[in-house]
């Protein structure tokens, strides 16, 4: 299992890292409540991180 972080220009000097997504068995389970919040609070998502995001919520609500 891989897990993809960021982290935070906040706490960067302590190296404290934020987890928002898992990777198993080549499938990708994104938490997109931690991602709403990091990006309600300035975190911004680069292109890449952006629309791999949208694609997920788009499958996420066709079931």
């Amino acid at each position: 299992m891989r897990r993809s972080i960021t982290s935070s220009s906040r706490t960067a000097a302590s190296g404290r890292a934020v987890p928002f997504a898992r990777k198993q068995d080549r499938k990708i389970e994104l938490d997109l409540a931690r991602i709403d919040h990091w990006t309600g609070t300035g975190a911004q998502m680069s292109d890449r991180v952006r629309a791999l995001v949208s694609a997920y919520r788009k499958q996420a609500a066709n079931g």
